[in-house]
């Protein structure tokens, strides 16, 4: 919602250009910050639970594959301009 209107300002404020809003949702990131949550003594037990969960599951998404797809959805043109996409939306 905030992208569309986001959009609709641009696009009042600027005749000549040309606006491409993309919300990407990038998916569950192994990265740093996941690591700290499983491991830290200050996360609450059920966010904890989950993350354990989605880590032995193999769930967590490496961020150069999320990365990688929303280049494929933005040069593909695979979106609704000021639409929002999740990384589970498009397969590539």
């Amino acid at each position: 919602m905030y992208e569309q209107q986001v959009l609709a300002e641009q696009v009042k404020t600027s005749s000549n250009r040309t606006y491409h809003i993309l919300n990407n949702a990038p998916g569950p990131l192994d990265t740093p910050m996941q690591t700290i949550l499983r491991a830290g003594a200050d996360t609450p037990a059920h966010i904890q639970s989950v993350f354990m969960d989605m880590f032995q599951k193999q769930q967590l998404i490496d961020p150069i594959v999320t990365a990688n797809k929303m280049v494929f959805i933005l040069q593909r043109g695979l979106f609704e301009n000021g639409g929002h996409v999740d990384f589970y939306d498009v397969e590539m």
